[in-house]
Parts: structure tokens; sequence; C-alpha cells
């Protein structure tokens, strides 16, 4: 009797202790999670194919083992616009803006101005990336938007939130990686940004020998915020530097597509930061051995680029921190026409 008692106690005392250590490694595995590389989603193409993608762009679709990773890569969009293989002409440009879910009169103002030079027939691609939202209003009204215009993805992978950008960056280059690896470029911007498109296009094309990514370069030393009050708040668990290395701005950014395999190969190895510029345009590209070369004529806002130009439309490469209005105003502006790409 006494015997089976103690054989009782001893098995719920084993039994608490399995529980417990089972909570400790759930705790940490979460902890890594949260402060670690969390890209255990991104699909790479067959290792067979990685090699011919980098090197030479090739399509991913010409093999079983392509359409099979193709198939996996597209369960993780719930949104999908057509691929680049089911375009008129191959594409030389894949530009793909950060927009909130929310900003439909922003993007309405985009394709109706500055947006509306991306024609299919030039090589250009103007897409808009979102990531998981729980808004049922919110979500059919941007599968509508996706129905009309056909130019919406959006990934299954992530909250659409600020914190998120990293994660949105990646997987904005995983789906022009898997759908339009013919394409010379992959850009992104931020949909507070006016671009001189033909300049902006101009430009990759007198550059597309190359191997640089290009951006708007910050040098190595930028402080690294820690107040906790601020947007930009980075905890030291995320990154542990007091400065951050070289990056480009995330207003707007280029990659040579045939890189782009580089990149979320690194992004598997290396730790996160949620700052997209820091993350993919410091931290992978230095992984990655990739150089950054900085585009000209960008301003910072409005007001430096009038200061700087009577004419910004003609001028200016980028703007940043512009809106709806200015859009509409600035494409109205008789100081300059822009012309047809093509």
């Amino acid at each position: 009797m006494l015997q089976n008692c103690n054989n009782k106690i001893y098995l719920r005392i084993a039994v608490i202790f399995a529980a417990a250590i089972l909570v400790l490694c759930v705790m940490s595995f979460v902890g890594k999670r949260r402060f670690s590389n969390d890209f255990t989603d991104i699909e790479l193409p067959p290792k067979a194919k990685r090699k011919t993608l980098e090197d030479h762009g090739a399509s991913l679709t010409n093999a079983s083992s392509s359409s099979r990773y193709q198939a996996a890569i597209a369960r993780q969009y719930t949104i999908m616009p057509k691929t680049c293989a089911e375009m008129p002409v191959k594409p030389f440009l894949v530009l793909i803006v950060f927009s909130r879910i929310d900003a439909f009169d922003l993007r309405t103002a985009i394709r109706t101005t500055w947006g509306s030079l991306a024609d299919t027939k030039c090589g250009i691609r103007l897409l808009f990336m979102f990531g998981r939202v729980y808004k049922d209003n919110l979500q059919r009204k941007l599968e509508a938007e996706a129905e009309k215009y056909g130019d919406i993805i959006q990934s299954n992978q992530f909250d659409d939130v600020y914190r998120s950008a990293a994660q949105k960056a990646i997987h904005l280059l995983q789906w022009s990686a898997a759908f339009c690896p013919e394409s010379v470029y992959t850009a992104k911007i931020d949909d507070d940004n006016w671009l001189n498109l033909p300049m902006y296009y101009k430009f990759l094309q007198t550059h597309q020998h190359t191997d640089y990514v290009y951006g708007a370069v910050f040098y190595s030393g930028t402080t690294v915020i820690r107040h906790t009050g601020t947007k930009y708040y980075v905890p030291r668990e995320e990154y542990s530097g007091d400065y951050y290395p070289e990056y480009l701005s995330g207003i707007l950014y280029a990659f040579p597509t045939r890189f782009v395999q580089r990149i979320l190969q690194a992004s598997l190895e290396v730790p996160r930061t949620f700052n997209d510029d820091v993350y993919v345009c410091g931290m992978l590209t230095n992984k990655a051995n990739l150089t950054r070369k900085a585009v000209p004529n960008y301003a910072w806002d409005q007001n430096s680029a009038q200061r700087d130009s009577k004419c910004t439309k003609k001028d200016m490469m980028c703007i940043h921190y512009s809106n709806a209005q200015d859009y509409y105003r600035m494409w109205k502006d008789p100081c300059y026409t822009y012309e047809r790409i093509c």
C-alpha cells in the first residue's frame, strides 16, 4: 500500500517536472523567434536551379521541381497577380509599392499620376504589397481592388503592421524571385514617394550591366534609437549594436533580380531587425556580398525639393513625404510633361 502511494507520488513529481521542462522549452523557442530570424516560411528554389537563377536570371518555370517550388510559394499569398511569364513583354523593372491596407485613395492617386507611366508593354510592372488584415470589410475592398486592377500582392505570412516591414520586404523579394525571375530589376518604393519614373527607368537602363544595389545611402554610424516612446525603438535583444552599418533608405531601392536569391538565403541566416532598410539593404546586403550605390536627385520632402528646383517633377528622381494631393498637383503642373516611356 505504502509502496503504491510512493509510486504515485514519484509519478506525479515526474509529470510536473516534465511539464516544467516543456514550458521552458516553449518559452525559449518563442523568445528566439521573437528576436531572431523568423523567416522559416521562406522557400528557396530547388537547389539545382539556384545557381542558374542567380547567375543568369533563368525562369523557374522550366522544370517540374521549379513548378512545385512556385506552387509552394503561391500558398504563402492570399492575393496573387499574374506572373511575369503571362505578361506581353519580358519585364525590365518590377516596382512594388509598400502600401497600407486602408490607403485606397493614395493608391488611386499613384495609379492616376506617376504610376500611370508603368506600362507592361514597356517592360515595367507596378504592384502593391500587403500582409494579413483582420477586418473583413477592408479585406473585401482589397480583393475588389485586386480584381479591378490586377496589381495587388497579399502575403498570408505576416500582419500588415509597421513593425512587419522587414518581413514585408522579404516576401516582396520572394514573390519577384519566384514569379518574375526574368526581370532585370526588382525595386521597392513606399507609397508616400513621388517617383519620376521615366528618369528612374533611364537610370536603371544605363546601369543594368552593373552588380550594384541602388538607393539613397546612409553611411555606417547611424545611431540605433533606444527611446521606447518612438515607433523607431529597437530593443537590444533585437539589435545589440549602438550603430547601424551602411544601408540604403527604404523609400526607394532596387536589386538586380538575379541577386535576390542571395538576399533570401541570407535572411535565413541573419537575425532580424524590423527596419526593412537596415535589415535588407544593410545587414542582408552585406551578408550577400553586394555593393550599394547612390541614386542621384532624391529629395527628403516636398519643401526641400522646391528649394532645390523650380520644376520638381522634372528635376527630382524621388520626393519623399508626398501625399495624394501632392501627386495630383505635380501631375498637373505645367512646368513639365513626362514623355511616355515607350
